[in-house]
């Protein structure tokens, strides 16, 4: 995603900017790749999901169970880049 994916080794370079590559990585990198994915599977005769996110993975499996694309939805370890919606607290 973004042509700079996120990489044992460039973690361990002290010049790496974590909060630099999140803000690079916000819905509008991964929503089109997700929308696209959805449509075309319920295309081919898909009717329910399933979503498994471990880490930077919670936020769009977050968005696809927020929009009820998603029926059932298991995360580790959810990133920092989404929030959870106050009707849910």
């Amino acid at each position: 995603m973004n042509a700079d994916p996120m990489t044992e080794e460039g973690r361990k370079d002290p010049s790496w900017d974590r909060a630099k590559w999140h803000a690079n990585h916000g819905p509008d990198s991964w929503q089109p790749i997700v929308d696209k994915t959805v449509a075309a599977l319920k295309e081919q005769g898909a009717t329910r999901f399933g979503t498994t996110a471990y880490c930077f993975g919670a936020p769009s499996a977050f968005y696809l169970a927020y929009n009820n694309d998603s029926h059932v939805t298991v995360l580790a370890h959810p990133s920092r880049a989404f929030a959870v919606p106050d009707d849910l607290l």
